[in-house]
């Protein structure tokens, strides 16, 4: 724990780092990870239940299904 607490403090106070890992997450980090991204998923299998509609993702990840289910397309 003390490790991480020292990471976070490294984070939060060395500016050239928070750049450096803020660059790397906007690049290389999903929005589906987040709270957001879990509960969108969470409503489109509600949703599709409630239609009765059987999801076959066939390897698609949930949020890629409801992009194209809401004409948004794929990110």
């Amino acid at each position: 724990m003390r490790r991480f607490a020292q990471h976070l403090f490294d984070l939060f106070t060395n500016e050239d780092l928070h750049t450096e890992v803020s660059t790397y997450a906007k690049a290389h980090v999903s929005d589906e990870v987040g709270t957001v991204g879990n509960a969108a998923a969470w409503l489109y299998l509600a949703v599709m239940y409630h239609r009765g509609v059987k999801l076959q993702p066939n390897g698609a990840w949930l949020n890629d299904m409801l992009r194209l289910e809401t004409g948004e397309g794929i990110c």
